[in-house]
């Protein structure tokens, strides 16, 4: 998973993060969730057109964090990309 950008929006309480994934044969994307802290957690299942998410589950106070993996047809999976750190 590469060049993974963050968008914060305190007015509207959301995250956003896109990214850019040039392999072909994806089945999905799986994007996972954690509060500093704590452990990851699956939060979505993407379908493999769908390069961004909106996170609207989010509160004041927080730090974030995010990883993304890509699922092929196959079924092999990508690495984990980087942890993505995002205070709100």
């Amino acid at each position: 998973i590469e060049s993974i950008t963050q968008k914060v929006d305190l007015e509207k309480r959301t995250i956003e993060l896109s990214w850019n994934y040039p392999e072909k044969n994806l089945y999905n994307f799986i994007i996972y969730k954690a509060k500093q802290g704590e452990e990851f957690r699956i939060y979505k299942t993407l379908k493999p057109a769908q390069l961004k998410v909106t996170d609207t589950n989010i509160f004041p106070g927080n730090i974030y964090l995010y990883r993304i993996k890509a699922t092929y047809v196959s079924g092999v999976e990508s690495e984990l990309s980087k942890e993505i750190k995002v205070i709100f």
